[in-house]
Parts: C-alpha cells; sequence; structure tokens
C-alpha cells in the first residue's frame, strides 16, 4: 500500500517566490519537522548536515541556473536560509 506524502506547510512569510521555494525545499530536506525562516541556524540547530548540504547545492545551482564555485561554499555562506538566498539570488541577479 502506497505510503501518503506528508505536505510541507511554509508560512508564507515573503513575497519573493524565489525565497519561497528555498524555503520549501529546506524544509523537505531537513533532518526534523521544523517550521523554516529565513534566520533559522541551519547547522547550529542540526536542521541540515553535510548530506543535506549537497542536496542543496544542487538544488540552489538549478534552481538558479549558477554555478556555485568551491570557494563559496562556507558555513558563513549557507548558516541561514536569508543568508543563502541573500548570496545567491544576487548572484543569480547578475547573469
Amino acid at each position: 500500500m502506497p505510503q501518503k506524502q506528508e505536505k510541507i506547510k511554509v508560512k508564507r512569510a515573503t513575497e519573493d517566490p524565489r525565497e519561497a521555494k528555498m524555503l520549501v525545499f529546506i524544509s523537505s530536506i531537513a533532518r526534523s519537522r521544523v517550521r523554516v525562516r529565513r534566520d533559522t541556524a541551519l547547522f547550529d540547530d542540526g536542521i541540515l548536515d553535510s548530506m543535506n548540504i549537497l542536496d542543496l547545492i544542487a538544488f540552489i545551482e538549478t534552481e538558479f541556473r549558477i554555478k556555485i564555485s568551491d570557494d563559496d561554499i562556507t558555513l558563513d555562506n549557507f548558516r541561514t536560509p536569508g543568508k543563502i538566498i541573500d548570496k545567491f539570488t544576487n548572484v543569480a541577479k547578475k547573469i
């Protein structure tokens, strides 16, 4: 019998569709069920781990159509969804 997939609820706190997609994606790969907001500490709170970051990088590169350099893969750039959005949506807008 197929299992029902749970829908992940993200409170729409933004009108930016890129930000909304990012928050939904992070919620979908999170190790625990938490409400992910711009200021959620992804690694300090154990929401993401080293394996999740690979999925997140792939998502960002695909969604924003950018290539993230090895130099940009730092804890500071990925500490919170807000930092990720600010860093990589700005890069995507320049392209």
